[in-house]
């Protein structure tokens, strides 16, 4: 307990008093104080000075209270959170307190903590309780012993901004071992050559990853009818390779610089959409309803491959046959 708490002013300066005439010893004052050596021979130099009127402490610094004003802008905040929260578009579901406090500081110019923002936030009920929470447990177990091992690959489509007026598609790639986002774009649809393109800027900057996990959607893996009584299914879903699981596969497996295999020079014919045509008899393939001609000397039946590159400011069609590039149009830029 403190000394000005437990004796009073006068008391202490009886016992100093005493001391200072020699009827009480040093050690038998620190003990009548409680007080160390250092402190006693502080005060016994005030008591001499005639200076000791008090021995209540005064405080070095003041407590610093946050001005009306600043409260009403932090109440603001935590409604405009509140308002995220119970809009059901928005993928948000907890009030992000550092957010406030930045924006509150952005505004006041005054630096104040998150932790007074949470203070306040408790104080007015701008909290979401525990129970109210998923219960379900994240059951995941990271494997992985490297980075590079297994990306991470996933859209998700919500409304990620209170004041967009549609729902857009957030496209993203993880590395499992390090946690890092290699991709993260908004794409207004969401579309097989879209998750092609965001491949091709993984690959394109980090490398080549062991595996990719995705998830069942038709972008990434077949989804074919179950057997029934009126119908077989002609195909497994293992058997049948999607424009996604192919511009993957054409880039091999381990985590390594990426290089064009053969026999391609370009990465548009990696990470493009790919369908095969046969040519007719007049020495052309079709492609929505557009007619479109071969080099001569392939001749009538034969199997080409297109590789469509669907780009919204330049598109291009390239034909290969038996594994060289034939010819390559360009075609008209398509207008949303």
């Amino acid at each position: 307990m403190q000394l000005h708490k437990r004796l009073s002013t006068d008391q202490v300066k009886l016992i100093l008093e005493w001391y200072d005439k020699k009827i009480i010893s040093q050690a038998e004052a620190e003990a009548r104080l409680g007080v160390k050596r250092r402190r006693l021979f502080t005060l016994l130099k005030l008591y001499r000075q005639g200076k000791l009127k008090e021995i209540i402490p005064k405080r070095k610094n003041t407590h610093r209270r946050i001005p009306v004003k600043i409260e009403g802008i932090i109440r603001n905040e935590l409604i405009r959170e509140k308002c995220i929260i119970d809009e059901k578009n928005m993928p948000v579901t907890t009030y992000n307190y550092t957010a406030v406090r930045d924006e509150v500081v952005k505004q006041t110019q005054v630096p104040i903590s998150a932790q007074t923002v949470r203070n306040r936030a408790r104080k007015w009920g701008y909290i979401v309780p525990v129970s109210s929470r998923s219960k379900r447990k994240h059951i995941r177990v990271v494997l992985t012993t490297a980075t590079g091992l297994l990306l991470q690959h996933d859209s998700s489509h919500h409304l990620w901004s209170p004041l967009a007026s549609s729902k857009w598609s957030l496209i993203t790639t993880i590395d499992d071992y390090s946690r890092m986002i290699l991709c993260a774009e908004f794409q207004e649809d969401e579309t097989a050559f879209g998750h092609i393109q965001a491949l091709e800027k993984v690959i394109l900057t980090y490398g080549v990853g062991a595996n990719y996990y995705t998830d069942n959607h038709s972008i990434f893996r077949y989804v074919g009818r179950m057997e029934s009584y009126w119908q077989t299914p002609k195909v497994q879903a293992k058997d049948v390779k999607t424009q996604w699981e192919r511009a993957g596969k054409e880039g091999k497996t381990v985590f390594r610089k990426f290089e064009l295999p053969s026999p391609f020079s370009s990465a548009k014919d990696i990470f493009c959409l790919k369908e095969e045509r046969i040519v007719n008899g007049y020495n052309s393939i079709s492609w929505r309803n557009r007619f479109f001609n071969v080099p001569r000397h392939i001749p009538e039946g034969a199997r080409v491959m297109l590789h469509i590159l669907p780009l919204a400011s330049h598109p291009e069609l390239r034909i290969w046959h038996k594994g060289e590039l034939v010819t390559s149009v360009l075609l008209r830029p398509t207008n949303k």
